[in-house]
C-alpha cells in the first residue's frame, strides 16, 4: 500500500489497484462542473483520486464510481471516507460500465479509460489488465453507453494518449457525441496526452494546449499553476 498526501485530502492505494499518475491528477484539474451539475459518474475509480479533486472544489453532488476491480471498490470508499467530504453524496459500487443502471440521468461522465490494444499478456497481474487493456471496455462501447445514460446538457471527459485522439473523436460522433474542447497535453516538446470533452449538442470545439514538462524533465509552471490547490510543494 502506498500513500499520496494532497493539500485537503490523502488517497491510500491499495495493493492490486492501479498507482495514481500524471493523468489522473491533469484529468481532475481539467474537469469543469457547471453549476446545473447534479449526478457525476467515474468509470474506473482506481484509487478515487480524481472524484476527490472534484469534491474539494465543488458542494452538494451526488458521486457515483464504478470500477470492476473490487480492491479498487474498497480502496475508492476508504478514500472517500477519510476525506469526509461530507457536502456531498458518494456511492461506489462493483461494475461493468456496460451493465451500470443509473437511477436518473449523469449530468457529468469522466474517466481515464484502458487504452492498451494488445493481446493480455498471461503474467501480468489481473488489475494490471483490467485498469490498462481495453478489450474490457472498448471506446465504442464507452461511447454507445454514455450517449444512453447521459443528460442532454451533460458532458463527457477522457484523458487518452494523442495518437487516439481522432480514433476517439470518429467514434463519439458515431453516437452523435460532438467535441466540445480538446487539450493538448505535451511533455519534453511532444503531444503524449489529450483531454477532450464530449456532449450532445454540436458547436465549435475549443482546443487549448498545456506543456507540463521541459526537454530536461522538469515539471514546468503551467503545470505547478494547474494543480497548485491539490499538491502539497
Amino acid at each position: 500500500m502506498s500513500v499520496f498526501k494532497f493539500k485537503r485530502f490523502q488517497v491510500q492505494v491499495f495493493d492490486q489497484v492501479f498507482q495514481i499518475g500524471t493523468d489522473a491528477l491533469l484529468l481532475g484539474a481539467f474537469i469543469k462542473v457547471p453549476q446545473n451539475t447534479n449526478q457525476l459518474l467515474e468509470v474506473g475509480s482506481g484509487s478515487a483520486v480524481v472524484s476527490l479533486m472534484l469534491a474539494q472544489r465543488t458542494s452538494s453532488l451526488s458521486f457515483n464510481l464504478i470500477d470492476v476491480n473490487p480492491q479498487a471498490v474498497k480502496c475508492s470508499k476508504a478514500n472517500i471516507e477519510a476525506a469526509k467530504f461530507d457536502q456531498h453524496s458518494f456511492l461506489v459500487q462493483h461494475c461493468k460500465f456496460q451493465d451500470y443502471l443509473p437511477t436518473q440521468k449523469v449530468d457529468l461522465i469522466y474517466s481515464n479509460p484502458p487504452f492498451f490494444d494488445t493481446q493480455v499478456n498471461k503474467d501480468q497481474p489481473s488489475y494490471r489488465v483490467l485498469a490498462r487493456n481495453n478489450q474490457y471496455l472498448p471506446l465504442s462501447e464507452f461511447m454507445f453507453k454514455s450517449t444512453e445514460i447521459l443528460s442532454s446538457s451533460g458532458s463527457i471527459y477522457l484523458i487518452l494518449p494523442f495518437a487516439q485522439c481522432f480514433l476517439a473523436i470518429k467514434t463519439a460522433l458515431n453516437q452523435l457525441l460532438f467535441l466540445k474542447q480538446k487539450i493538448i497535453i505535451k511533455a519534453k516538446g511532444r503531444a503524449v496526452r489529450v483531454i477532450l470533452e464530449f456532449t450532445k449538442h454540436q458547436e465549435t470545439p475549443i482546443i487549448n494546449t498545456i506543456e507540463i514538462q521541459t526537454k530536461s524533465s522538469i515539471h514546468t509552471k503551467a503545470y505547478k499553476e494547474l494543480l497548485k490547490d491539490y499538491l502539497l510543494a
